[in-house]
């Protein structure tokens, strides 16, 4: 909407106004992409998650895509100020506001191509994000199964470790109980 703006300046203020604007905008989604960039260098240093290589396609179209806007809206601006200079002639305006209208259709298929680009790269991450936070889940439930049996088996363990214990001392004792008894009835053989 600004290259549109800036296309259909009347003056040199308005022009610069645009301009000005357009630039803080494309700084603000260069610093973005930056960002997304240096987290698409850290996903793939980790190696439980990957890029396909579908992914990393659409990623390096969507830079180049962005990385050529900076170049076409200097050369929007600059046929602009150009039409706009009061030496320009009738003839020289006309032309480049044709080549300001032809640099405009194709920058809004770019644009156009872009949005699709980003589309697809998100639903392929979402995608993956979705397998990613299935495969969580399935890990949590395997572990949890292996906990309750890892529970159930030390349970088991401990209950014929007890009672092996206690029939170690009690069997002993029992014996000692049973010859104290014939001890006190009068039996000493």
């Amino acid at each position: 909407n600004l290259l549109y703006l800036i296309l259909n300046s009347e003056s040199n203020e308005e022009l610069k106004k645009y301009a000005q604007e357009i630039t803080e905008t494309e700084s603000q989604v260069f610093s973005q992409f930056k960002e997304v960039n240096a987290t698409y260098n850290e996903i793939g240093k980790n190696n439980f998650l990957s890029l396909k290589k579908e992914q990393i396609e659409n990623f390096r179209d969507i830079q180049s895509v962005v990385d050529n806007f900076t170049e076409t809206t200097t050369t929007i601006v600059k046929n602009t100020e150009e039409a706009l200079s009061p030496n320009a002639s009738l003839q020289k305006k006309q032309q480049l506001r044709v080549e300001n209208g032809s640099i405009f259709l194709e920058r809004t298929k770019k644009y156009q191509s872009l949005l699709e680009k980003i589309s697809l790269l998100n639903s392929s991450l979402a995608k993956d994000m979705g397998d990613a936070n299935e495969m969580g889940a399935s890990a949590y439930r395997n572990v949890r199964g292996v906990l309750w049996v890892g529970y159930f088996v030390s349970v088991v363990i401990v209950f014929v470790i007890t009672t092996l214990l206690v029939q170690r001392i009690a069997t002993p004792i029992i014996m000692i109980e049973s010859l104290a008894n014939k001890f006190a009835e009068g039996d000493l053989t």
